[in-house]
């Protein structure tokens, strides 16, 4: 079986975990069988695989981007950990919050209900999950300009505030989610019930053609076997502003 290589191309984002670029198999340079791919230097490369192997535990679950095996290459004559993914040119969720003008109550808990049958394990997530509600909402981050230890002061001595304009049933949700003592937090199984998500995802489903999803991995139908040559880096391509992942 011959090994087709894949070249990664322009950067699509970067964070504390890694650099993400698009690739493509190095003998189709136009192809649209592309995907992601998350690189770290291999020393450096702990957290990385943490969520490699955390992804691998989601795979198949249709809100969350799917992960197709990983690799390490040399790449300037150092060691570099890849971890290959499906590219998701949708945009990020907060692109989304970023566009000028306030998502509606209904596209706000559409999304809040593939946040939740995603990736919610602990109540310290579903804390985290009602701040984003909120920022769908307004379209505005809760804290600004504030130093990390300003931040962590805010977050043990303050409260998000909920907005007042919006339903009772989203302003009931967002008190389920922020309470104080994390016990009296909904689970998040709980809150999948809840009228501010039944309601809404069930009106935005109806309006919507049902997308289909296909797990088809782009490396191949076989067994897949990692190689130290599988990728090369393209030079001279300018990095692309901005980060794309498919919307939950």
């Amino acid at each position: 079986m011959s090994t087709v290589k894949w070249k990664k191309h322009q950067i699509l984002g970067s964070g504390s975990f890694g650099t993400v670029y698009v690739a493509s198999p190095s003998n189709e340079p136009n192809s649209t069988n592309v995907i992601a791919v998350k690189s770290a230097s291999f020393p450096h490369s702990y957290l990385l695989k943490k969520e490699t192997n955390f992804l691998y535990e989601l795979r198949g679950c249709p809100e969350i981007v799917q992960c197709f095996g990983d690799d390490i290459n040399v790449e300037n004559n150092k060691e570099v950990y890849n971890v290959m993914l499906e590219f998701a040119p949708g945009g990020t969720l907060s692109d989304l919050i970023n566009i000028p003008g306030k998502m509606s109550e209904r596209l706000v808990a559409f999304y809040t209900q593939s946040v939740e049958s995603g990736v919610l394990e602990t109540s310290t997530d579903i804390w985290s999950l009602g701040c984003i509600v909120i920022e769908m909402i307004t379209g505005e981050k809760i804290w600004k300009n504030v130093s990390r230890q300003e931040l962590i002061n805010e977050i043990v001595r303050g409260e998000p505030i909920i907005p007042q304009n919006i339903s009772d049933i989203a302003k009931d949700f967002l008190q389920r989610c922020l309470a104080k003592e994390g016990q009296k937090r909904w689970t998040a199984d709980k809150l999948l019930y809840h009228p501010f998500i039944v309601d809404n995802f069930v009106k935005v489903a109806q309006n919507c053609d049902q997308e289909v999803f296909s797990w088809i991995n782009p490396l191949g139908s076989c067994s897949w076997t990692s190689t130290h040559d599988l990728f090369s880096t393209h030079v001279g391509i300018p990095s692309c502003p901005g980060s794309f992942q498919r919307l939950f």
